[in-house]
């Protein structure tokens, strides 16, 4: 499972998205002995990233990390990026079109998201991580359960379903309140499309 995460990682490190803004300052050796974080003291970069997988019955794999990146005491940008992989091989569907994320009773649903073309492969998409996406981000990440649909044309009845106990979603916790609690938020932005639909609302009109 790491290797996919490490894939992915080189992902995010990567990625660039749409409307540079200017950096929040940070101090990064806050980051300091946490797995995730990273140094370049020749290129005064750094990087710090979580990350968590789950495994569906037919053995294809969907990943997620959030990821920071920085030069100097300057964050360069903040991202969500997740991939699905066939099989339990670096395989990635590069055609999905939708997430619908069940947050304990809570519906949420993402489209438009952009894929990340790179020299890498295809099939790793990114969320730049704004600040007013957080809420969202804590809703998923501090849920009981959480169920993930992703719609894909190439897909077998068009989705792939994917199951996030706590103990799965718990990776993604600390550095989602470290983006909270520091503000860290991307200076780019993205233009997926997201859409809450609260608990009472949801049950009345599904049962």
């Amino acid at each position: 499972m790491k290797r996919f995460l490490a894939m992915l990682m080189l992902v995010v490190m990567m990625c660039g998205c749409a409307g540079l803004a200017e950096g929040k300052t940070f101090d990064p050796s806050l980051l300091e002995g946490k797995e995730g974080y990273s140094y370049d003291k020749f290129k005064r970069t750094w990087y710090y990233y979580e990350g968590t997988a789950a495994i569906d019955g037919n053995d294809n794999v969907f990943m997620t990390q959030i990821g920071l990146m920085g030069e100097k005491k300057e964050l360069t940008n903040s991202i969500v990026a997740f991939a699905v992989a066939k099989n339990l091989q670096p395989n990635y569907i590069d055609d999905v079109t939708k997430l619908v994320i069940m947050a304990d009773n809570d519906l949420i649903i993402i489209s438009n998201v952009l894929m990340i073309n790179n020299e890498l492969n295809n099939g790793q998409y990114a969320i730049a991580l704004t600040e007013d996406k957080i809420k969202t981000l804590r809703m998923i990440v501090n849920a009981k359960k959480v169920s993930i649909r992703v719609y894909a044309k190439s897909a077998k009845n068009g989705y792939l379903d994917f199951e996030m106990e706590a103990d799965l979603l718990a990776p993604l916790q600390e550095v989602t309140e470290l983006v909270y609690t520091y503000e860290l938020y991307s200076p780019y932005v993205s233009d997926e499309e997201i859409t809450i639909v609260k608990a009472p609302i949801w049950r009345e009109n599904h049962g």
